[in-house]
């Protein structure tokens, strides 16, 4: 899966102990599967920690990888049922919804039809944050300027 492989990477070399303030997204990555990475990643790493340290000095860890993903990763999604659902598993703050337009996935002109049917009974502070709260934090953009059809979305989703 795009993106795991990289934030394995960074992980394993330690650039989240240098620069503990780095967040990194990955857009169209979906979300559904990260729950069962992170149980793998951390049942993985404890079944193996000990002997490739002392085999081939891989470094031990300070807390555990799957910490370091909830941490340090955002994860963009577009129609993911699957990875709404699981949202409390991934950590709702590290989820950002994308109608992908002008590319071929995009879900444009339906997005709407989209968000009220992959969004269908979330709560509204949930809902705010996939829908754009979490992109307007991880971008540093002004909330004020939210658009009005983005601010119609997450109305009409709830």
């Amino acid at each position: 899966v795009r993106g795991a492989g990289n934030a394995l990477q960074m992980i394993f070399t330690g650039v989240f102990d240098r620069f503990p303030e780095l967040r990194f997204y990955f857009a169209e990555t979906q979300a559904g599967w990260i729950p069962h990475f992170l149980d793998i990643l951390d049942d993985q790493y404890d079944r193996t920690i000990h002997w490739a340290e002392r085999l081939v000095g891989m470094k031990k860890l300070d807390r555990k990888p799957s910490e370091y993903i909830s941490e340090h990763f955002s994860w963009g999604f577009m129609r993911n049922i699957a990875g709404v659902r699981v949202r409390d598993q991934i950590g709702v703050e590290n989820m950002m919804w994308a109608t992908d337009f002008p590319h071929a996935e995009t879900d444009w002109p339906e997005s709407q039809d989209v968000i009220e049917e992959i969004f269908a009974g979330v709560p509204e502070d949930e809902l705010q944050k996939m829908l754009g709260g979490n992109a307007i934090a991880y971008f540093h953009l002004d909330p004020a300027v939210q658009s009005t059809a983005a601010k119609a979305a997450v109305a009409d989703a709830s």
